[in-house]
């Protein structure tokens, strides 16, 4: 059988990435490093503000710390928030296209209403509402995390500036268009752009069709169901994939459809706003992603 690829699965919060990513580790052939640097910074950076901070023992700092580790563990499927490299200024992918250009890359994409809307509810469920009067004890470690790009203000964020940098889908277009570049400033690659929202809603054909594009052949058979929890989730973060460790494998049976009556009224316009000033850039992208046809 040809070398498996390593890829790098570029995504957004709330874009059934980590589902996705299960599915590669469940074939069997990879090895899934679940946002090594997002959940290093997080932890070292954004956590480290609380009374009783979790443990930062093996956990990267950096990109370069990060990559160590994937080296001793090939073949790699890589799964990271793009707004890392587009934001974060010891991220940098213009600086490492020597690296990176030794895996391929997919951008997972998601509708912004369903996106947004998922997101909030998952603060909700829980308990990291930014909400002052509800929740006081999170408000730092967002602010922390907001503030881990050194070019935002030191003021603590707004609700809207905080929903927009997790959520806007211009990282995703900054990464894409750093993937198809020509060189040598970019890597130039395909891009292989997934809609999240139909890897939930029929896997049975994205998925193999996703393989194909990367030219790797693995068993659907073997991708389509897992159990257990996701891999190196530290406790303090394990609610945010609590969707892909309560299934059994890649189905919309698990997406949640009741967002909106949970997610409190404070939220609603500034949310929309967000989704308003999003949709342009999914729908870009949208229109380069594969389909099920």
């Amino acid at each position: 059988m040809p070398k498996l690829p390593n890829i790098f699965l570029w995504s957004m919060p709330r874009t059934v990435s980590t589902a996705t990513g299960r599915a590669f580790l469940a074939s069997g052939k990879y090895n899934f490093l679940m946002e090594p640097v997002n959940i290093g910074q997080i932890v070292h950076r954004a956590l480290s503000v609380l009374p009783e901070p979790p443990p930062t023992d093996g956990l990267p700092q950096t990109f370069d710390e990060a990559w160590e580790i994937a080296q001793q563990n090939q073949p790699w499927f890589w799964k990271e928030h793009a707004s890392l490299a587009y934001h974060y200024t010891n991220f940098q992918p213009e600086a490492r296209i020597a690296q990176m250009s030794q895996a391929r890359h997919i951008i997972l994409i998601r509708e912004p209403k369903q996106q947004v809307a998922s997101f909030l509810r998952t603060t909700v469920d829980i308990g990291y509402i930014l909400d002052p009067e509800n929740n006081p004890g999170m408000v730092p470690v967002f602010e922390a995390w907001f503030r881990l790009n050194p070019a935002k203000p030191a003021r603590p964020p707004t609700k809207k500036e905080w929903l927009s940098f997790i959520c806007s889908p211009v990282p995703l277009r900054y990464m894409h268009d750093f993937i198809t570049r020509p060189s040598p400033t970019g890597l130039a690659q395909p891009s292989i752009v997934v809609d999240g929202q139909d890897v939930a809603e029929k896997p049975d054909i994205i998925i193999p069709k996703l393989c194909k594009l990367l030219g790797v052949e693995l068993s659907w058979d073997e991708m389509k169901s897992w159990d257990g929890d996701t891999p190196d989730v530290p406790p303090a973060l394990k609610g945010w994939v609590e969707g892909a460790d309560k299934s059994t494998g890649l189905s919309a049976s698990h997406l949640r459809t009741d967002h909106w009556e949970i997610i409190p009224e404070s939220w609603h316009q500034i949310a929309n706003e967000v989704i308003e000033e999003a949709t342009p850039h999914y729908l870009e992208l949208k229109k380069l992603a594969i389909t099920a046809d």
